[in-house]
């Protein structure tokens, strides 16, 4: 080195001092190349290693990690378009998990069938410090039936799984699969943040599709267009979102689509085993589900006299249809069928007929058969069925029903029938299929149409309670409820058990600390508004609280609201308190015990607002309170504000 052979020939300190300056500015200039190269090195092992392996290089951001169980790393859905019926998606997805709580997003579970295959499905699990603990071959993916889950009698549908949960958090998943689909009634959904605790660092969503195909996508909380890219025989759509924060969902809210982004895609055209369709209207599509259901309709002479003769002492429409209906509830029974494009196609009524069984498609069907047959006209009627099911899209014409039920319009009313219950009441659509649009199929093609909803009076709920109060604080109760609409659900679910499961669910869900069950019975009335009558007798230990010479007790039994809405100052979302009208209406007659008299009573109180009303009063009456509670709630969404 030029620098040593200096040093042997240097006798003055002062060329020594320079030479010690010039090798520690050298040795900082090598450190200084070494750094740079080690820093490429690692930038390079970030930037090619799979997202999920670099969790010991960097920390995720602070506002992903605050309120998260989990965190995307990276998403990747593609779904490319061959033609009209076939098409491939791709799915990648590196999810950290970061608690217990997010060990749900450690779960993975892919269905697919002989219109579905899957292929290529991979998982990962990699340690804090990105190090693979775990490879799962495809031959290690547990295998179900999905009627195990869906309860379906007859169905095609499998589905693949696997829980990847680990202990040691955090912890990351990577999970892969690719889905071949022979038929495109479906485009993807793309939701990139399912859940509120689920942080997203970076989302990717693209279609691809032959350059003269057209399709059509409707976007929520989403302000950037797609990014359209054009080659010679395709063109690719692409959506992307970034750094989504983990939020919290706001209570009292209308179940819609006004969360987080989320992307609805669906075909123009469109072609299942053979069958084409076109998707661009609700009348097109509902042409498609008419070509679907042609000659499926005929029925054996033998049941066509008996049908006949079923209603031949019917002076009216209601009467037949009445007769029919109750035929169908006693003479089948709903068995779920999802068998390739017998997912979309009923089984003939003819066979309804000779099985005594179909899914919701076969028996409406058979239902429109049986109508035709004695001169009246049912719709086979396509509907999003729940208790709890978001609104379908009715700007967005697309496959978004999930069961089949009748409208028969009969002048100026029209009767709704649900062929699936061996119990329900005919015309009564309840929260299962009321208030909400639905797709009628008409020689001419779909039709939206609205169905019933109840009114706050339909759903009244009335209570008197007989109440008996011992010295020893221990009491009696005798309470007789009077449901009506959509309050007396429930208690026709109860009035249907047997005995004992009917006590266990009481018990289960009535609320209170300590009883025990004397009597219970339930009358049910199977009008289009039905109602149920509810008797119930309780043993009440220690009842009212004891102190000293004094009885302390609560008067109202089973209409409390036990917990407080939070106080939302901030709030971002406006409100729904309740998602049907109703009133409840509690009398409590209590009788106290001997010796015993009233030394206090709250002060009435009486509210009213533009949510709705509350009023609450006490009686004294000799030995006796008289509790009176009436409760009016609105179903209206109101801005936040309020």
């Amino acid at each position: 080195m030029q620098c040593g052979a200096f040093l042997k020939c240097a006798t003055h300190i002062g060329l020594i001092n320079i030479c010690e300056k010039l090798i520690l500015q050298y040795i900082k200039s090598q450190i200084i190349k070494m750094y740079k190269i080690i820093a490429a090195l690692l930038f390079y092992c970030v930037m090619f290693l799979p997202l999920s392996a670099q969790f010991e290089f960097y920390t995720l951001p602070a506002d992903l990690l605050k309120g998260a169980d989990a965190v995307v790393r990276e998403e990747r859905q593609e779904f490319e378009v061959q033609s009209i019926g076939k098409g491939t998606e791709k799915h990648y997805k590196s999810i950290t998990i970061l608690n217990q709580a997010g060990s749900r997003h450690a779960t993975l579970a892919v269905s697919y069938s002989k219109l579905n295959k899957l292929k290529d499905i991979k998982a990962v699990l990699y340690d804090k410090f990105g190090k693979q603990i775990r490879k799962v071959k495809a031959s290690e993916f547990q295998d179900y039936s999905a009627s195990a889950f869906s309860g379906s009698f007859f169905e095609d549908v499998r589905i693949k799984a696997i829980d990847l949960s680990y202990t040691d958090y955090p912890y990351t998943v990577e999970f892969e699969y690719e889905i071949l689909n022979d038929g495109l009634l479906f485009y993807p959904i793309w939701q990139p943040q399912p859940s509120p605790a689920l942080a997203v660092q970076a989302s990717k969503f693209e279609i691809v599709l032959p350059a003269a195909m057209e399709f059509r996508f409707k976007t929520f909380n989403f302000s950037k267009e797609p990014n359209i890219q054009k080659e010679t025989d395709k063109k690719r759509y692409i959506w992307q979102a970034t750094a989504l924060p983990a939020y919290d969902r706001e209570p009292y809210v209308q179940e819609n689509y006004d969360d987080q982004p989320l992307i609805f895609t669906a075909p123009h055209d469109f072609e299942i085993e053979g069958y084409n369709g076109d998707m661009s209207s609700w009348e097109s599509f509902g042409k498609f589900i008419a070509k679907l259901n042609e000659g499926t309709r005929s029925l054996p002479e033998t049941s066509i006299a008996k049908i006949k003769s079923l209603v031949a002492d019917c002076q009216d429409n209601y009467c037949k249809i009445s007769k029919l209906y109750e035929y169908l509830q006693a003479n089948t029974r709903y068995v779920s069928i999802q068998l390739g494009i017998g997912g979309w196609r009923p089984m003939t009524a003819k066979d309804v007929d000779t099985y005594k069984y179909g899914d919701c498609k076969a028996l409406s069907n058979y239902f429109c058969a049986m109508l035709e047959v004695v001169g009246i006209q049912g719709f086979y009627t396509l509907i999003r069925a729940g208790h709890d099911a978001t609104p379908i899209l009715n700007d967005f014409p697309s496959s978004q029903f999930n069961h089949v039920i009748v409208c028969v319009p009969q002048g100026q009313d029209t009767i709704w029938v649900e062929c699936t219950s061996q119990t329900a009441a005919l015309g009564y659509c309840g929260s299962f299929t009321g208030n909400r649009e639905a797709l009628l199929i008409t020689s001419e093609g779909g039709k939206l149409v609205h169905t019933p909803s109840q009114s706050m009076q339909d759903n009244l709920q009335e209570r008197f309670t007989q109440l008996k109060i011992e010295a020893t604080g221990n009491a009696e109760a005798t309470i007789t409820s009077q449901y009506h609409g959509l309050q007396q659900e429930y208690a026709s679910h109860l009035s249907e058990m047997p005995e004992q499961k009917r006590k266990d669910e009481l018990y289960e869900s009535m609320g209170l600390k300590n009883f025990e069950i004397l009597e219970n019975t339930y009358q049910r009335n199977k009008n289009r508004l039905p109602s149920v009558a509810e008797t119930l007798r309780l043993r009440l230990p220690a009842y009212a609280g004891r102190s000293g010479k004094r009885l302390f007790i609560s008067p109202n039994l089973l209409s409390q609201w036990k917990s407080i809405p939070p106080n939302d100052s901030l709030r971002l979302r406006d409100i729904q308190f309740s998602s049907f009208p109703y009133v409840d209406v509690d009398t409590v007659q209590i009788q106290i015990p001997e010796n015993f008299g009233i030394e206090h009573l709250p002060e009435a109180v009486q509210v009213t607002s533009v949510f709705g009303a509350y009023k609450v009063g006490f009686e004294k009456q000799d030995n006796q309170i008289l509790f009176y509670r009436r409760l009016e709630l609105n179903a209206d969404v109101y801005p936040k504000e309020q």
